[in-house]
């Protein structure tokens, strides 16, 4: 299988847990909603690898990260609610960097990098 099928497998995968996390608005009016959660953080963490395994550094380090604050609000059964917004901008920087995923590391993320800082894993 050459590199661009392997793309198109990526591009495909990818979308679907893309659609995944647009789940997030669900969270505004049942941030206790573990079953919503924890589709997130399968989807967060399988975006992480399958990128990863692509080479595409940027998104797989976003989301690692956001793997990891869903992780927190999976063992706490529910999300932060006024984190809601901030949460749906990184989720949203995903979405273009995976539409875009060749490109991506031309991409400048630090915005998307400290806000998950200030929701508390920056270093994750």
């Amino acid at each position: 299988m050459g590199m661009e099928e392997y793309m198109q497998i990526y591009v495909e995968e990818a979308g679907q847990h893309l659609k995944t996390l647009q789940d997030l608005s669900l969270l505004a009016q049942k941030p206790d909603d573990s079953e919503t959660i924890k589709k997130i953080f399968r989807a967060c963490h399988t975006l992480k690898s399958s990128s990863a395994a692509m080479g595409f550094d940027r998104i797989a380090e976003i989301a690692r990260k956001c793997e990891t604050l869903f992780g927190r609000y999976k063992d706490s059964g529910k999300i932060d609610a006024d984190k809601l917004l901030d949460i749906a901008k990184v989720f949203g920087a995903i979405k273009i960097l995976v539409e875009h995923a060749n490109e991506s590391a031309q991409y400048d993320t630090n915005e998307f990098l400290e806000i998950l800082k200030k929701l508390g894993v920056g270093d994750a």
